[in-house]
């Protein structure tokens, strides 16, 4: 009796892992089951190549990618529809350019211009569009920023690099160049994404008179422990731009916000959709 007990809690760990991997898998359309498998069992911060949907990728971070691919071909986080064959798309923080293949994929005529700030990130993101032979797409080793200059940014081999925190106190402190957005917005976008890591707010102030060049904005709101939350100014600067917004949220800092909010590094983080 006991040595059948014990086969059946085996058998139940077996089919308990089973359904996690099977509903796991469900969620990364694209990638084969022993690939997800072999790239989530990878230490984390593991530069490495992957197989999506039968082309290979390099990737600087397993984890990351997966979840690159969990956002953009899953959730569709950036999914938009045009009538216009050639839209133009500017992509700050490109990360490994899986976001371009989303929109070249979406779009193949588009023209896209974009940005990575990390140059290890950046490497990697210029030899997949190398590798997938991406035509039409102008690429810059910059951070988006307010004005041309030159900024500390916290390196970690991962999505969450950034100028405004050390995400974890993990990253590696930088000097990089910046861009200035602005001086970008001169033509009319079909589509702005801005996932900078914080950055978002000195940018949305500066663009503010330019945003009649916008057609669509995706931008991640984030907010730093302890400082001045700006959700409220930029709101309004969309909607004095004409524009009408969608708030979800993008991460959980705090499952109980009246008493457990993050002390350091973001306490939130916001997906913002605006669209005329």
């Amino acid at each position: 009796m006991t040595q059948s007990v014990s086969q059946l809690k085996k058998l139940a760990i077996k089919f308990r892992n089973l359904l996690f991997w099977i509903t796991n898998y469900q969620m990364y359309p694209g990638i084969g089951f022993r690939e997800l498998h072999r790239i989530r069992t990878q230490t984390p911060y593991t530069a490495g190549t992957g197989r999506f949907m039968n082309k290979s990728f390099q990737y600087t971070d397993g984890l990351g990618f997966l979840g690159n691919i969990k956002e953009l071909f899953k959730e569709e986080c950036y999914f938009f529809e045009t009538s216009n064959k050639t839209p133009f798309i500017i992509d700050c923080g490109a990360y490994i350019g899986l976001s371009i293949y989303y929109f070249k994929y979406r779009f193949p005529g588009a023209k896209i211009l974009a940005f990575e700030a990390d140059p290890s990130t950046f490497a990697v993101l210029n030899q997949n569009l190398t590798d997938h032979q991406l035509s039409n797409v102008e690429v810059h080793n910059r951070a988006v920023w307010n004005e041309e200059t030159e900024l500390v940014f916290y390196s970690g081999n991962s999505m969450s690099g950034s100028v405004m925190v050390d995400a974890g106190n993990k990253g590696t402190p930088i000097h990089v160049k910046t861009a200035r957005l602005k001086n970008y917005l001169t033509q009319p976008v079909d589509f702005l994404k801005l996932d900078i890591e914080g950055a978002e707010v000195q940018v949305l102030r500066d663009i503010r008179d330019d945003l009649g060049q916008v057609e669509r904005i995706f931008f991640e709101y984030h907010s730093v422990a302890h400082q001045p939350q700006a959700l409220g100014e930029l709101l309004e600067i969309l909607t004095a731009a004409g524009f009408r917004y969608y708030i979800q949220e993008a991460k959980n800092y705090a499952k109980r916000p009246f008493t457990g909010l993050a002390q350091e590094g973001f306490d939130l983080q916001l997906n913002i959709f605006a669209m005329r």
